[in-house]
């Protein structure tokens, strides 16, 4: 009866040995194959959903890039917004959360026309977060703006 008990305790030490190295074995490949960018990426929880919306603002003319127009984001239907002014080189960039599927609102106003490039038109243009902005985190959309 010792000797069975002996027998019996000593397979189920080895398999137990053997789970557990199929599990290391298996969690070293779930941490290999779950990099990005050479860090481990988070694969549990509530997915990020801040995007970073940035571009360029050019006359649509001359291509020169248009410093100091208003830049607002808003969801449809919103009219509470995140804004910013298009930098010297006509670039605008800011961070706001959005999901996959949603169509936002860019607006942008020419306030001070006497100091840029001249005066230009009002543009809306509506942007559609895909899966790609969305896994990715970031939506571009380079703006081409006409005269008035």
């Amino acid at each position: 009866m010792k000797k069975t008990m002996k027998s019996f305790s000593r397979i189920r030490g080895k398999f137990y040995l053997r789970l557990l190295q199929i599990l290391g074995f298996a969690s070293a490949g779930f941490l290999v194959s779950c990099t990005k960018y050479g860090s481990p990426e988070v694969m549990y929880g509530v997915p990020e959903n801040t995007i970073y919306f940035s571009g360029k603002i050019q006359s649509a003319d001359s291509l020169k890039n248009i410093p100091g127009l208003q830049v607002k984001l808003f969801p449809e239907g919103q009219w509470d917004s995140i804004h910013t002014t298009s930098a010297t080189d006509g670039f605008y960039s800011f961070y706001l959360y959005a999901n996959e599927g949603e169509t936002l609102k860019l607006k942008i106003s020419d306030t001070d026309s006497s100091l840029n490039v001249g005066s230009f038109k009002d543009t809306t243009i509506d942007l559609t977060i895909s899966g790609r902005d969305y896994s990715n985190h970031e939506k571009e959309t380079n703006v081409l703006l006409k005269k008035k």
